[in-house]
């Protein structure tokens, strides 16, 4: 069998050698190549690629630009997206509102989670004050509104924000949301909230300002402008509801 410990260091040692080697490390091109070949994980695959050309894209960078870069023609692109189309999750529902045991699913464009019947968790900063200290010195998950936008991973934001610091009460498995969960949310609030009613759980009022799981700066993060409907950036000790989900 090989010894996996052993290949690792010779791998690493060799690429301690390729960074100090200034005149290959200077040509971007070949050190990624080499890098490549030390760590074959590093390597992206199709896939990938293909997953930044459409992000791309939908950026609005030059098509031509773009699919010459990465050495696509159009029908690659066209394929990849008709295949993700074909791709639904396990247990994939139509677009909608429905009832459970602990809260009320909702399934839009093939994303899904749960709004919990206990959802309020109160009004409150989205960073603790060790959090905010925290957050100056970490730069990572800032998002631009397209950014914000497009992000439907809410488990993952939760997680950073929790590794910053917040007093948000979460339970196991509770996670706040990010703007395209509570737009989806948005979009069902009239079934929503009357199913939230029928199993005796308090309607949620979308008049409120809410936080989204989301860094814009530094200091500041996305919340939804509930008197206005649309999206702002607040300071994270400002205070404003905080309302949590599930899978």
């Amino acid at each position: 069998m090989e010894n996996y410990e052993q290949k690792y260091k010779e791998a690493l040692k060799k690429l301690i050698n390729l960074h100090n080697d200034y005149d290959r490390r200077n040509s971007s091109i070949y050190f990624k190549e080499e890098l490549e070949d030390i760590f074959p994980e590093l390597k992206e695959s199709e896939d990938e690629r293909l997953r930044k050309v459409v992000r791309k894209l939908t950026e609005g960078v030059i098509a031509e630009k773009v699919l010459e870069e990465y050495g696509f023609i159009p029908a690659d692109v066209e394929k990849w997206l008709e295949k993700q189309g074909e791709q639904k999750p396990s247990g994939w529902r139509a677009n909608g509102v429905y009832p459970e045991e602990n809260g009320v699913r909702i399934w839009h464009d093939g994303h899904t989670f749960k709004v919990l019947k206990n959802w309020d968790r109160g009004v409150c900063p989205l960073l603790s004050e060790d959090g905010r200290k925290e957050c100056a010195q970490n730069v990572e998950r800032m998002q631009d509104e397209v950014e914000a936008l497009l992000d439907w991973d809410f488990v993952g934001a939760t997680k950073y924000i929790q590794i910053l610091g917040t007093d948000i009460t979460l339970g196991e498995g509770e996670y706040l949301p990010t703007v395209p969960v509570f737009l989806a949310m948005y979009k069902y609030k009239d079934e929503l909230n009357a199913t939230l009613k029928s199993m005796g759980a308090e309607e949620i009022d979308f008049s409120e300002d809410t936080w989204f799981a989301q860094r814009y700066s530094v200091f500041s993060a996305w919340i939804f402008g509930g008197s206005s409907g649309t999206l702002y950036t607040k300071h994270v000790d400002g205070a404003y509801r905080a309302r949590a989900l599930a899978l």
